[in-house]
């Protein structure tokens, strides 16, 4: 009711003001501009031990699998593991027991496969990367070294010394020894 006293009591016709009305609404609802939407995982970090991206465990069981732990941004809903330098990615969250999906800013999980084809005698390295999934994409890798070492002691191939001959006299001792290289004499 305003509307209509307005209108008849101004000096423009009611058809002005339904155009310039119109032209008002369309121009301020419509624009050519068109919304740009940037999608980044520059903001999301990769796994992390410590705050670095790279990091070793060393082991000496082959047995029990490798613990691998850190911290992983809360957006991350899966970490991807690789044991072949990112040729093949693997779920972490696909392993028995293993806490993936970073909802608390935290990760672990165990695999065994990190250290199969590997012997029990011999001391060996692999570079297992990790890298987070989000919902647009995924992280770059962090670099996990596995260190193995076998264990010390009489499991430990390597050289074995015997004591062959002790004999001595007058103050001196005589002594033969046999050195043991993978099972010959040498």
């Amino acid at each position: 009711m305003k509307i209509r006293q307005a209108l008849t009591k101004s000096r423009c016709s009611p058809a002005l003001f339904a155009v310039m009305g119109t032209f008002w609404l369309l121009s301020s609802a419509c624009t050519n501009a068109t919304p740009e939407v940037t999608l980044s995982l520059e903001n999301v970090s990769p796994p992390t031990k410590g705050g670095s991206t790279e990091w070793t465990i060393t082991i000496r069981d082959l047995n029990s699998g490798v613990a691998i732990s850190g911290e992983c941004d809360k957006r991350a809903i899966d970490l991807e593991y690789s044991l072949d330098d990112g040729q093949t990615w693997m779920s972490v969250s696909s392993i028995p027991g293993a806490d993936a999906d970073c909802s608390d800013g935290t990760f672990r999980f165990t695999d065994v496969n990190v250290t199969s084809g590997f012997s029990e005698n011999k001391a060996f390295r692999r570079n297992v990367k990790l890298r987070a999934v989000v919902t647009i994409g995924k992280t770059s890798a962090s670099n996990v070294t596995v260190h193995y070492l076998p264990p010390a002691g009489p499991r430990a191939p390597g050289l074995r010394l015997v004591v062959g001959h002790l004999s001595g006299g007058n103050g001196q001792a005589n002594v033969s020894l046999k050195v043991y290289a993978r099972g010959r004499a040498q």
